[in-house]
């Protein structure tokens, strides 16, 4: 079994329902799911692509399926809807971008491994001839989840890391989901390596001490640092609007621009504390030397 503590709950892949409710006119707008004329009480869904609402009308806000990259209702008569063999339905407008194939899924993921990298070269070095990486749908990620005792991790996982200590070298398996944006399955890869950095460079007492949140919040750092390295700032912007970090995610980006990042690595491998303190930010230096 792969020692983990990651989670990769759907926080950030979840629509906001009934954020706004009013009635309208004949002739205010369209449905985004049908594209029928909006009348009567019209709800505003918050779309995880484009971060803005769009609004939906009530009979597609109660029976429509909800597009798993987007979030908004599905119109699954429309053409172009995908459905996958897992029954994750993606709308058209995002059905065109996802990634499907198993060995353009793992060239992506190898070029965003190499390209934080070298964007990292002075502070970090990334396993990568240890690492076994394996695109999965939603079935076989849950049961990896369950595997590593993380069965709890959210609905809509996308990623898992985890590791065995073999004759002395760690072996890392990082299991993906499959049918995802280019850059939803890169910024996960690159956060369950990040996982595989934090098992061979943290000492054991140290891992043992260190939150689970302020894991996930350097592993979320990581990603986000590759986003920003590629303009994509609204990816960047969703995944820190997570909140299954507990905050910690922002904290780290909010010492990352204060402090740097080999403060950061310096704290992850000897802090005193189990996670960042939002009251006292300089205790990132007080290091158990």
């Amino acid at each position: 079994m792969f020692g983990s503590r990651q989670r990769r709950p759907a926080a950030w892949l979840a629509f906001l329902l009934c954020l706004a409710a009013a009635p309208v006119s004949a002739g205010a707008g369209d449905c985004a799911a049908c594209r029928s004329p909006l009348t009567g009480v019209v709800f505003s869904f918050h779309d995880e692509v484009t971060g803005r609402e769009a609004a939906v009308c009530a009979r597609c806000r109660a029976v429509r399926p909800r597009c798993f990259v987007c979030g908004l209702p599905v119109d699954t008569d429309a053409p172009g809807v995908l459905t996958l063999p897992d029954e994750r339905v993606i709308c058209p407008r995002d059905a065109v971008d996802i990634v499907l194939r198993e060995e353009e899924a793992l060239r992506l993921c190898a070029e965003a491994r190499d390209s934080l990298e070298r964007l990292l070269s002075r502070f970090l070095t990334l396993p990568e001839t240890n690492v076994a990486l394996a695109i999965v749908d939603r079935p076989r990620l849950r049961a990896t989840l369950k595997a590593v005792g993380r069965e709890r991790a959210g609905h809509e996982a996308l990623g898992c890391a985890g590791s065995q200590l073999k004759a002395g070298q760690f072996q890392h398996q990082i299991t993906l989901l499959n049918g995802l944006p280019p850059r939803w399955l890169t910024a996960t890869c690159v956060h369950e390596y990040a996982h595989a950095w934090i098992r061979e460079n943290v000492p054991p007492a140290r891992y043992r001490a260190l939150g689970g949140d302020a894991e996930e919040g350097f592993c979320e750092l990581l990603a986000c640092l590759y986003l920003e390295s590629l303009g994509d700032t609204a990816g960047r912007d969703r995944l820190l609007r997570n909140t299954y970090t507990q905050g910690q995610a922002s904290l780290f980006l909010d010492a990352y621009r204060r402090f740097g990042l080999n403060d950061i690595v310096d704290w992850m491998r000897e802090g005193r504390d189990a996670e960042l303190s939002a009251r006292e930010p300089d205790r990132i230096r007080e290091l158990a030397r």
